[in-house]
């Protein structure tokens, strides 16, 4: 296959099934750091790869060394090498959904994040929640990529269920569920220094009392969207 070819998502993806060498290491990769090596691998490397996707080289040689992409920078990866989604951030099979797939699939709905439906997905919804997740703290920070499809998920399939008018309000009540994970494992961590470096206890009560009250913020403005919206 030659470069030029790498064009044409769906070849790359029926060139990625037909490397029989590949088949058993990218199927067992445990993570998305050894998929994403894997793959910059069998597209020729992370300038190809940078290419492709639209990255820029920098972002690739980032997620090449353990660094977390966002969800967007995940699709593009996804998309620009007909791989799945689910596959991409979970190692979930399949690796390629089939020969003539697209991004998504009527079938699948969106898949890669595990979306159901019966026909084509919501894509301008799905796109505004994966906009709203990756401009929101908690899932840019302090979650993990895992984490954070599972939160998009869950989030695609309450948001699409209710009226347009509450879509906005569901959106952000989801986007605050996920900036809680954040901030309480990052008090967590503020609590514990407290005691277990003394000399910086009066700094770190500080910044504690503040993370309580940015929480405590959030969690009074996540029960009032949740009595709005009723989710």
């Amino acid at each position: 296959m030659k470069f030029k070819d790498f064009n044409d998502p769906q070849a790359i993806g029926r060139y990625i099934l037909s490397l029989t060498d590949y088949d058993v290491k990218l199927k067992s990769a445990e993570d998305f750091t050894q998929r994403i090596n894997l793959l910059t691998e069998i597209i020729g490397g992370a300038s190809a790869l940078a290419r492709i996707s639209g990255i820029s080289n920098s972002g690739i040689n980032r997620y090449l060394s353990g660094g977390e992409p966002t969800v967007s920078q995940l699709k593009k990866i996804s998309t620009s090498l007909s791989v799945n989604l689910k596959w991409l951030v979970l190692g979930e099979l399949p690796i390629v959904e089939g020969e003539n797939i697209g991004p998504y699939s009527v079938k699948e709905g969106m898949p890669g994040y595990g979306v159901e439906a019966s026909g084509i997905a919501n894509e301008p919804l799905f796109y505004e929640i994966i906009n709203a997740f990756d401009n929101s703290e908690g899932a840019s920070s302090g979650v993990s990529l895992k984490d954070k499809s599972r939160d998009i998920v869950e989030a695609y399939n309450t948001v699409a269920g209710l009226a347009k008018e509450q879509h906005a309000d569901a959106i952000t009540l989801f986007t605050i569920k996920c900036d809680l994970k954040y901030m309480t494992v990052h008090r967590d961590v503020l609590a514990k220094s407290v005691t277990t470096v003394p000399e910086m206890k009066d700094q770190f009560t500080t910044v504690l009392q503040e993370t309580d009250k940015q929480i405590a913020e959030l969690e009074e403005k996540m029960a009032s969207l949740n009595k709005r919206i009723n989710v």
